[in-house]
């Protein structure tokens, strides 16, 4: 800690700096531009400088991008490391989605609404109310009046307003 204080940087500063000598030291390949006898860059067949790949640990070369490479690139790049070329020919860009990847995506499709048999413009209620059957609701008839009651025992008029339940006894509460 005494050396952290004295250089004036914090914990995280330090354990970066580790981190990145660290991972230098032990890096095994590294990518280097192709340069002829005079130090200036070689370019390739499309007009861009030429990079390998050396690997520190074995000392093996792989050329990338190998089809921009000239003959007398290739045979600079044997002179330099004898025996230890290999040529390594790659695609370039987005690899091509093949016909079952396009046919496997499958439009999502709308699921259809449940449609309503009795609408207003069906169902004529100027004379009187009429009731429906509408699921999870049971008609009861009470004190000469119909009422929707649900599986908890709630019940509502006609119009859909709370009027009480029933309790765990089966007495009427009314609210």
């Amino acid at each position: 800690m005494k050396y952290l204080w004295y250089c004036m940087i914090n914990e995280n500063q330090f354990k970066l700096i580790l981190k990145i000598s660290v991972s230098k030291a032990y890096k095994t390949m590294t990518s280097r531009w192709l340069k002829d006898d005079d130090g200036k860059y070689i370019n390739g067949k499309n007009g861009k400088k030429l990079r390998y790949l050396f690997y520190k640990k074995t000392g093996q070369v792989q050329t990338t991008f190998d089809a921009n490479w000239t003959d007398n690139s290739i045979n600079k790049l044997n002179e330099m490391f004898p025996n230890k070329v290999e040529r390594v020919q790659t695609k370039r860009g987005r690899p091509k989605k093949s016909l079952s990847e396009k046919k496997a995506k499958k439009k999502v499709k709308r699921k259809k609404e449940k449609r309503l048999d009795q609408t207003a413009a069906t169902v004529d209620t100027s004379d009187e109310e009429k009731s429906f059957d509408i699921d999870g609701y049971e008609l009861i008839e009470k004190d000469g009046e119909t009422y929707y009651k649900n599986e908890k025992d709630w019940v509502f008029n006609l119009e859909g307003g709370y009027i009480g339940h029933y309790n765990n006894n089966g007495k009427f509460l009314k609210t």
